[in-house]
């Protein structure tokens, strides 16, 4: 079995798709992954995806939810987390040290640097704008249920929170677009 949890809109096939607030689309399971033990079999899964889905759960609940993926996957199986980069997205919300333009990658330098530009010289967007954008990612856009944000993770908080969870093999993603949404990419 193949999971992706807290799917939203993301509906991939060969997998099980779940989301407690996509439940119109038939190939949806509605699970209220909030409360544990999940209903899914010890060792049963291959994969476990969470794109996207940590963050909208309290950080007390993180090595909970870690050790039900460590319970559901098989030996060998991989767990795939993403979550938005709070280090980096503190950077862009504060313009204060070097962050990528989430529009077009540029780097941006901030404030406490002499050479501190407010638009950024590839795509024209302002600094205000990126910090806007910053601060809609850190808390979620706030625009339908289940689209807020309650936790944040550096990677090394991420890493450490698994590897108490027996999750302790684990590499970095980084993908074509990572900077549009500062996200990062775990594998575990």
């Amino acid at each position: 079995m193949r999971l992706n949890l807290g799917c939203g809109g993301d509906i991939r096939e060969g997998y099980l798709n779940v989301d407690w607030f996509q439940q119109k689309h038939p190939s949806v399971v509605a699970i209220d992954l909030s409360h544990l033990p999940w209903p899914f079999a010890n060792s049963s899964a291959e994969e476990i995806l969470m794109l996207d889905f940590l963050e909208h759960f309290p950080y007390s609940k993180t090595t909970s939810m870690l050790m039900e993926c460590y319970r559901v996957l098989s030996p060998g199986g991989e767990l795939v987390v993403q979550v938005p980069d709070s280090e980096h997205l503190m950077k862009a919300l504060t313009q204060f040290g070097e962050y990528l333009c989430n529009k077009c990658g540029r780097t941006i330098v901030g404030r406490e640097h002499r050479m501190w530009d407010p638009i950024c010289g590839t795509c024209g967007q302002d600094v205000d704008g990126m910090s806007e954008a910053a601060m809609r990612r850190l808390y979620g856009g706030q625009d339908y249920p289940g689209n807020f944000h309650f936790a944040c993770f550096t990677k090394t908080s991420l890493v450490l929170k698994a590897e108490a969870c027996g999750l302790t093999a684990f590499r970095f993603e980084e993908t074509e677009h990572q900077y549009r949404n500062w996200n990062f990419k775990a594998v575990f």
